[in-house]
């Protein structure tokens, strides 16, 4: 299964120094990407074509930004 650029790269596009910060990022996009959580779930089951199949890549790869950096911020590190 191949995925688009544009899917993995908005979750990897910040984070482009330490190749840790990479691996844990494509690591929570994959299992956004898997899970499928609200609201990814829903796009998921209502569309049907190939913007749908995008657009839930798209999502994943948001949410894997946002929870890697809310890790980050607890953790103290950002």
């Amino acid at each position: 299964c191949t995925k688009p650029p544009c899917s993995t790269g908005i979750s990897l596009i910040l984070l482009s120094r330490p190749i840790l910060y990479t691996f844990s990022v494509f690591f929570l996009f994959r299992l956004f990407d898997i899970f499928k959580p609200y609201p990814i779930n829903i796009i998921d089951k209502k569309i049907k074509n190939g913007f749908g199949v995008m657009l839930d890549d798209v999502l994943a790869g948001i949410y894997s930004v946002i929870v890697f950096f809310l890790i980050f911020i607890v953790l103290n590190y950002v």
